[in-house]
């Protein structure tokens, strides 16, 4: 169960960076599938039988660009266009 979330936090957050990268290449705005990386990384922290890794559940929600990184673009992008009205 443990390494499948692990598997599954590594592979969206793979498919999360390269979304990234390409819609920004072209200009465009952040695109990702949201928060499934992070969640599945912060599961396998404290799923998997490794002393201490629980203490880093928070890791994967920042490393992975659908989860906290997503979440504060969409944040500033909402207030820039609230300042604008």
């Amino acid at each position: 169960m443990g390494l499948t979330l692990a598997a599954g936090f590594l592979l969206f957050t793979g498919v999360n960076a390269f979304l990234a990268v390409r819609r920004l290449e072209r200009n465009g705005g952040l695109i990702a599938i949201p928060l499934i990386g992070g969640v599945a990384g912060a599961l396998a922290c404290f799923v998997l039988p490794y002393d201490g890794l629980e203490a880093w559940w928070w890791a994967p929600l920042i490393v992975d660009v659908g989860s906290a990184p997503m979440l504060i673009y969409v944040a500033v992008l909402g207030i820039v266009k609230l300042a604008d009205l």
